[in-house]
């Protein structure tokens, strides 16, 4: 017997199924529940070990040709980039500022597909240019921003993930692919892809709100990223007692805005007839 047939009996005995049940089983009418309550099965502790062994050298692979591909030191943060990267990250990022981001990254075929990004230690690849990495005023009008932002927020938290496995790639590929499995090989299920699903969403108010938008556009006037620092976390609140007033902390101080206009309900502005006025 083989050793990759040794390695099959062996599985399918941790999980209390032999090829003769398999096969007695799969009978008219009965075919997809047993695929279904095989893949539970086997998607087990385990199953899901046998499997993280057996792959990660391919996410290693990966991970040389990404360096390969794309040689050179990468790019740093911008300003616009660190705004609404640090009400997220800042704790870790302020001993760990070595993250590099590869634009216009040259991708593996097939993960040309279905990635816009991934991320190899403190090395983030993304396939577009370099040209929304700044905000354009309105933040608002700027759906570009937003969204590779939200991408590049994403990658910052693998990043994060990383540094919680002491930065060891074999480490993070193996849990990876672990929770991979684990999920039934479901990308969106992957306990390490939802934490970064969710952690994504952390500066929404202060990316794609109404109100919170213009907390960006104010920052960028008069050179107050520079007085001001990022904001601290990634939302705003307002006064009940002072209709339209927001506020927002920063590392270095706080921006409160007086907005005048039509509101749709409390909290939020109709665009474009309203103005804001900022005071530090």
């Amino acid at each position: 017997m083989s050793p990759y047939s040794t390695l099959l009996r062996r599985t399918l005995q941790l999980h209390h199924l032999s090829p003769r049940t398999q096969l007695l089983n799969l009978k008219p009418g009965r075919v997809s529940n047993n695929m279904a309550s095989s893949a539970r099965r086997l998607i087990t502790n385990p199953g899901c070990f046998i499997f993280s062994a057996l792959t990660i050298p391919g996410f290693l692979f990966v991970d040389l040709g990404f360096s390969v591909l794309n040689p050179g030191d990468g790019e740093p943060r911008t300003p616009d980039q660190d705004y609404f990267i640090h009400p997220v990250h800042d704790y870790w990022l302020r001993d760990n500022d070595n993250v590099r981001i590869y634009y216009n990254a040259n991708f593996a075929p097939l993960l040309n597909i279905y990635a816009d990004g991934i991320t190899f230690g403190n090395r983030i690849y993304i396939k577009f240019d370099r040209s929304a990495n700044s905000v354009t005023t309105p933040l608002l009008g700027d759906h570009v921003f937003q969204g590779r932002t939200t991408l590049l927020l994403h990658e910052f938290v693998h990043v994060e993930q990383y540094r919680t496995f002491k930065d060891s790639h074999p480490a993070f590929g193996f849990a990876y692919l672990k929770g991979f499995c684990q999920s039934g090989f479901d990308y969106m299920g992957n306990e390490l892809e939802r934490e970064a699903l969710v952690k994504q969403r952390f500066v929404d108010k202060i990316l794609k709100d109404p109100v919170g938008t213009r907390f960006m556009d104010k920052w960028k006037l008069n050179d107050r990223a520079a007085s001001l620092g990022s904001p601290l976390i990634g939302v705003y609140t307002s006064d009940p007692g002072r209709p339209g007033r927001y506020s927002l902390p920063f590392q270095r101080g706080r921006m409160t805005l007086d907005c005048n206009g039509p509101q749709t309900q409390p909290g939020l502005i109709a665009e474009p007839q309203s103005s804001c006025t900022a005071h530090i």
